[in-house]
């Protein structure tokens, strides 16, 4: 009996990590782009004042990798003196939201967004709170909770089938002052109270909480406002994921079970594993091109672990329970 309970044990650990391939999520980043001049923040994204590219979206339930019903998305801008965020959010059914008109904290129990930023390294980060009616409410945690913080704007306005938010936050708010090539960290979150969508949802994978900074995405301030510079970040960021998940998986399967680490090593060849290693130990950038090449690399690389996953777990359930 003890041999038996032992092996169960066993059987529940293996099955546990095999599980873990496949489900990590995949870091995120966006661009700040250069803006010729500052927006008007008026909840309207009038002509030239926003890059036509360059928009971010795939929004997914909060706590699980499911896309969102109602999706949003966003695009980020600076100038010397700001950091601005231009926000889409689809919503066909505008009469029943729950529209918060009040410069209150209470602005997250009603329909609107949540904007966490933070700079690497710092323990502290910001919580902006904006209503679909433009009212707003910033929370700094520091690390404990602080309420308050002028100079920062936000507006809001409908539009046929949603509402688009502006925001301005002066760099001097946060105490920092970016320059091209930087990274700080942060997340997009919505709360949507009407019929038929996810009560909570967001751009960056953060789990079962907005908060969690681990898990914030990466704002990269750009240089020269190329799609390329944004490309780069985001190859280096996957590449080390995937990689760090390959070299696990192979090790693991290997030590456990080699006929299922030399079929997973098989595999992963042909999906091109080994010319995607040689670029990611590459100190250099690369061009655009090559850039979507890689990027689309890795989610072959991803999709032949899930279903190595599934294989392999199946295959482990026959063996150990049997």
């Amino acid at each position: 009996m003890l041999a038996k309970n032992i092996c169960m044990q066993l059987a529940v650990l293996i099955l546990t990590c095999c599980c873990a391939w496949g489900q990590t999520a995949v870091p995120r980043a966006a661009g700040v782009f250069k803006l010729v001049k500052p927006p008007v923040i008026d909840g309207k994204l009038a002509e030239n004042e926003w890059p036509a590219t360059g928009w971010e979206s795939d929004f997914t339930t909060l706590g699980k990798p499911d896309p969102a019903v109602k999706q949003t998305s966003f695009i980020l801008g600076s100038t010397e003196d700001a950091l601005y965020l231009a926000v889409k959010c689809l919503e066909p059914d505008l009469a029943n939201r729950s529209l918060f008109q009040k410069d209150e904290v209470e602005i997250w129990k009603h329909d609107g967004l949540e904007f966490f930023l933070t700079q690497p390294g710092a323990e502290n980060y910001f919580q902006f709170l904006i209503s679909a009616a433009g009212n707003r409410f910033l929370l700094k945690f520091r690390p404990k909770q602080e309420a308050g913080g002028e100079g920062w704007e936000s507006a809001a306005s409908d539009f046929e089938g949603g509402y688009i938010v502006e925001i301005k936050i002066p760099f001097a708010l946060i105490g920092a002052q970016p320059k091209a090539g930087d990274m700080w960290r942060f997340n997009l979150a919505r709360n949507c109270l009407t019929p038929n969508a996810d009560r909570h949802s967001s751009w960056a994978q953060t789990g079962s909480s907005f908060h969690d900074q681990e898990k914030f995405g990466t704002m990269l301030f750009l240089e020269k406002n190329s799609a390329a510079e944004i490309k780069q970040l985001l190859f280096r960021q996957r590449f080390s994921v995937i990689s760090a998940m390959v070299d696990s998986y192979i090790s693991f399967t290997r030590s456990f079970y080699p006929d299922f680490g030399r079929q997973a090593e098989s595999e992963l060849a042909q999906a091109g594993w080994e010319e995607l290693e040689k670029a990611g130990a590459g100190k250099g950038d690369y061009e655009e091109e090559k850039l979507d090449t890689f990027l689309r690399r890795i989610e072959d690389i991803m999709l032949v672990l899930k279903k190595l996953d599934h294989r392999h777990k199946e295959l482990l359930k026959e063996k150990l329970f049997r």
